[in-house]
């Protein structure tokens, strides 16, 4: 049962707990450049604590994924279903330092509209932005590129079961480039791995060059 509904959602890894509807719902992009995610809680307090523009920087990288399509007509909104203009996103306690162990516990809700064609809000709740930032992932997975989310409305609530999720990539034995290196990194975060142990120096070599200290690479 859980690889059909793995199959159904498009969702990696699987949630703890996933509702999936028989509707469906499309996003709308926002006019005038404004932003389709609100981080309202704390909109009315003026600055954002510094660990919060990571959210908000987010925000800007997953946004283009959700309307990434052109304006062939056949792209044009699906009126057949609700009609989601943003998504609400509440974070309990948006300064939490990054730390193993930090929660990244959250709760996605989209596609709720009342009924055909009506207007809705969908919304994110999490412990902290790094919950956050999985329901961003999430939220990416289950929508086609285009705005469109088929099985609406989606409930998800999820938390990992593990705290180091990791992967080594051993770079002192290979040689491997630093744009394969950037690869392994976005690609680790969109399987929302939190870890990545980098093997960098052996009695083979020694690939680091430090400032401070360039005798370790000249004499290993």
């Amino acid at each position: 049962p859980g690889v059909v509904l793995l199959a159904a959602a498009h969702v990696w890894p699987l949630p703890a707990l996933l509702s999936l509807g028989s509707g469906s719902a499309t996003l709308a992009k926002p006019p005038g450049g404004q932003g389709f995610f609100r981080l309202h809680q704390f909109a009315a307090e003026g600055a954002l604590p510094p660990a919060a523009r990571r959210l908000e920087q987010a925000f800007a990288r997953y946004e283009p994924l959700l309307f990434n399509c052109s304006d062939d007509p056949k792209n044009a909104i699906n009126d057949h279903g609700g009609l989601v203009s943003g998504i609400d996103v509440v974070v309990a306690d948006a300064a939490a330092p990054l730390a193993l162990g930090v929660s990244e516990r959250y709760h996605l809700s989209v596609g709720t509209c009342p009924a055909e064609g009506a207007t809705c809000r969908g919304r994110i709740e999490a412990d902290t932005i790094y919950g956050a930032m999985q329901a961003l992932r999430t939220l990416s997975q289950l929508v086609d590129g285009c705005g469109e989310l088929g099985r609406a409305p989606v409930v998800i609530s999820d938390s990992p079961r593990f705290a180091w999720r990791g992967m080594m990539i051993d770079v002192a034995r290979h040689m491997i480039p630093l744009r394969d290196i950037e690869a392994v990194v976005d690609a680790i975060a969109e399987c929302k791995m939190n870890v990545l142990h980098v093997h960098l120096t052996d009695a083979q070599s020694f690939p680091y060059l430090s400032d401070a200290v360039p005798a370790l690479a000249q004499r290993g």
